[in-house]
């Protein structure tokens, strides 16, 4: 739904890259693109249980996490980065939902809004360079920190008694210089 045509392939490699570090297989970033593409899906909410198991069928997963980006953003005049995404972990033998976050994260960057050009003869606006891939990487840090470790980690099985965050998140960070 982000307007951002990026913004899928970004949310893509931070959330294999956590999950990966988490103690879990993932399916490698290109076949998981490869099939976003071709899948139309709007939500996970919208996605029947036959669907959900033809997954486990096609491609041997025990889990699918299904990701809806709601916006990945930052207006021109402003130092600030908005991305809210929700994040539905669904099992592909019972489909129940395993894990489920709604996200809203707010990034103040210290990068101005915009550089002046003095030279032309009106003022322009030079856009700047947005540290959006960051500041995804900070939004996947901030969503798995109480994700359970999966089988290939030293710690599986030994964070059940681990604490679990709040399912709808709101973090605001400020990077700016004081």
């Amino acid at each position: 739904r982000s307007k951002n045509q990026y913004a899928s392939e970004m949310y893509l490699i931070n959330i294999s890259k956590e999950l990966s570090q988490k103690g879990y297989y993932i399916i490698p970033t290109m076949l998981t693109l490869e099939k976003h593409k071709q899948d139309t899906m709007f939500s996970s909410h919208y996605i029947k249980n036959d669907e959900i198991r033809k997954y486990k069928e096609e491609f041997g997963v025990d889990a699918v996490m299904f990701l809806t980006i709601y916006s990945l953003s930052k207006p021109w005049w402003s130092t600030n980065i908005n991305s809210v995404a929700e994040y539905c972990l669904i099992s592909t033998s019972t489909t129940d939902t395993l894990f489920y976050r709604k996200a809203d994260f707010n990034y103040d960057s210290p990068i101005p809004p915009y550089k002046v050009n003095k030279s032309a003869e009106t003022y322009e606006m030079e856009p700047r360079t947005i540290p959006l891939f960051g500041t995804c990487f900070q939004m996947q840090r901030s969503v798995f920190m109480d994700f359970p470790y999966g089988p290939y980690h030293k710690k599986y099985l030994k964070d059940q008694k681990k604490f679990s965050y709040q399912k709808e998140m709101r973090y605001k960070i400020d990077a700016r210089p004081s």
